[in-house]
């Protein structure tokens, strides 16, 4: 079938005035399966369906409505004869059986056939005449008002529905970025927080070290490690001796505490004599305890390091208990270069 039959059979189906022939056409086109234009019927009854809004209603002139209302009047005369015309003519056919009947019939069954020849006719079928109205020159029907109203009404619904559909959908949108946006800013918070308490940990080890990082700036920084003379005591710790700067750093785990009027210090034992580094009190919070001006001996002849307990003021040479011991020449020595 060509296409412009299928568009004419499908204008006329639209519109409603297709024939018998066209309309089986049209049916067996449907049944087979065979594609109709995209969205082509829908658009030809939807243009249908808005004919009322887009036509303009004329009035008929006075002289019309009085001929078409008597004309009415003469059409509904016109039905009520045929109706009594045919009831007589059932009438008389049913009184010619009864004459061709055998006079031998019992009383009963003419009186039968006279009952069944006095049934009523059916009704006569009531005559629709579609109400008109006519205002301003205009033809309106009741029933293509309705229609109109009907169709207006289904389009509104129809708007309604999508804007609510919208509204939600929109604001399913918003509930769902909303919570994604306070997640993704609970995880940020939570970033600054650790990133702020590192920074902090920092800060703190750079103050309460800062002598230490100092220090290692040196060239050649010499590690004596220390072990305490008690083994119950386990005093234990390193020494960094940086001897061109005359400076060193101690750090001493466990050592005990000692009364006010007492203090440690450090000795340098070499070959020939003793020598004081310095003498020092543990401070609470403190790991390293730094120590400037030590004696400039020659690392050869430097035998051991030793922490003593001597008076407040200090001593000129060791005379309290000895609490720590590092030997010069001990496997576990090495010198720190700073490259």
């Amino acid at each position: 079938m060509s296409d412009q039959a299928v568009n004419e059979m499908m204008s006329a189906f639209a519109v409603g005035c297709m024939d018998k022939e066209n309309y089986t056409n049209f049916k067996k086109h449907i049944e087979s399966k065979s594609d109709l234009p995209y969205g082509e019927l829908g658009r030809l009854q939807a243009i249908v369906t808005m004919l009322p809004f887009v036509l303009e209603q004329e009035q008929p002139p006075a002289h019309l409505k009085n001929h078409v209302g008597r004309r009415l009047m003469a059409i509904q005369d016109e039905m009520k004869e045929k109706l009594k015309s045919g009831k007589t003519l059932i009438i008389d056919t049913n009184q010619k059986r009864l004459t061709k009947t055998k006079t031998s019939a019992t009383n009963d069954s003419f009186a039968q056939l006279a009952a069944a020849n006095e049934t009523p006719a059916a009704a006569p079928r009531e005559l629709h005449v579609e109400k008109l109205t006519f205002n301003e020159n205009k033809i309106t029907s009741e029933t293509m008002a309705h229609h109109s109203e009907s169709s207006t009404l289904s389009v509104l619904w129809i708007v309604v529905i999508i804007l609510i559909l919208m509204v939600l959908g929109l604001a399913y949108y918003g509930y769902n970025r909303y919570y994604e946006l306070k997640e993704e800013i609970g995880k940020l918070d939570n970033s600054l927080t650790s990133t702020k308490t590192e920074l902090r940990s920092t800060n703190e080890f750079i103050t309460k070290n800062a002598a230490l990082i100092e220090f290692f700036n040196y060239d050649n920084v010499w590690v004596v490690p220390l072990s305490g003379t008690d083994p119950s005591s386990k005093v234990s710790g390193k020494l960094y001796v940086a001897l061109t700067e005359k400076e060193a750093l101690i750090q001493v785990d466990n050592l005990p505490n000692i009364t006010p009027d007492k203090t440690f210090q450090v000795w340098i034992v070499s070959k020939n004599q003793t020598y004081s580094m310095g003498k020092f009190f543990i401070e609470p919070g403190s790991k390293y305890v730094k120590l400037t001006n030590i004696p400039g001996i020659p690392k050869e002849q430097i035998l051991q390091f030793k922490i003593t307990e001597e008076p407040r003021d200090g001593s000129v040479v060791p005379s309290g208990q000895i609490y720590a011991v590092g030997l010069a020449k001990s496997s576990g020595n090495k010198t720190m270069k700073k490259y």
